[in-house]
């Protein structure tokens, strides 16, 4: 679940929810806010979880497309959520630097 002001404007971007949602869980959502202008601001939020320590090498390798679909639309993009990832493992930790950076 995620809340998000309506001034937010949030919308469901279901083509970019890729990963196996038999094991994983993940929400993408595309906000936009008006400002004073006439420019739209956007800005994507994704929400996943990994609740398999065992299956984070999968998990990883399912949230990189997901983010090239999201990349593609040359939007500003937060991640968040439980990805089970071991920071200090440098494999795992390579993998997510290479899905985020």
């Amino acid at each position: 679940m995620l809340l998000l002001p309506n001034t937010l404007h949030p919308k469901d971007r279901n083509d970019l929810n890729l990963l196996n949602q038999e094991v994983f869980e993940s929400l993408w959502v595309d906000c936009s806010l008006n400002n004073n202008s006439s420019m739209k601001r956007k800005q994507f939020i994704d929400i996943s979880y990994n609740p398999r320590k065992y299956l984070t090498d999968a998990f990883l390798e399912e949230l990189f497309p997901c983010n090239d679909y999201a990349v593609v639309e040359n939007e500003p993009i937060t991640l968040m959520g439980d990805y089970n990832v071991n920071y200090l493992n440098p494999k795992e930790k390579q993998c997510l630097d290479t899905i985020t950076i």
